[in-house]
């Protein structure tokens, strides 16, 4: 792949992880309740999603998608129902306890961030329209792993 290919996926890795939205907010709300820990493997959890999305788009997940369209309905479903319960869950307990005292580990944190980015159907859309046409079809597998680990690293140093 030629440089100028690598520069407009890291260009369009890093507008990704930049534009707010459901990952942000999960990832600030777990940095306040459980602190800087928590905050940093909600990141981590966050960046291993998407390294996984960008696995699967570099790898030819769109052409299953074509196929199979009901896949990318029901990500989106259970997705959709994931923000949901979590929308639930911080007004059931908003203004509840004392957040200096009730640190937590970062696991919870690493399992929030594996499962927004999991079940975020803007990140599966994102990739598979966006870093689809950027990677040429005789790309070899060095370079399909180099795009996806990219993904993850501007992700994860972002978070």
């Amino acid at each position: 792949m030629e440089l100028s290919a690598w520069v407009s996926i890291a260009s369009i890795c890093a507008v990704g992880a930049m534009s707010p939205g459901p990952s942000l907010a999960v990832v600030v709300r777990n940095t306040i309740a459980g602190g800087r820990l928590q905050g940093v493997l909600t990141g981590i959890g966050h960046a291993l999603g998407v390294g996984v999305y960008a696995m699967i788009a570099v790898f030819g997940m769109a052409v299953l998608l074509q196929q199979f369209p009901s896949a990318m309905r029901g990500i989106e479903v259970v997705g959709g129902l994931y923000l949901l319960w979590m929308g639930i869950q911080a007004l059931r307990h908003a203004g509840e306890g004392n957040l200096d005292s009730d640190k937590e580990s970062g696991h919870q944190g690493f399992v929030d961030g594996l499962a927004i980015s999991g079940l975020n159907p803007k990140i599966a859309v994102f990739f598979l329209a966006l870093l689809g046409p950027f990677i040429p079809p005789e790309a070899t597998l060095l370079e399909r792993v180099g795009v996806a680990g990219m993904a993850l690293i501007i992700d994860g140093c972002w978070y």
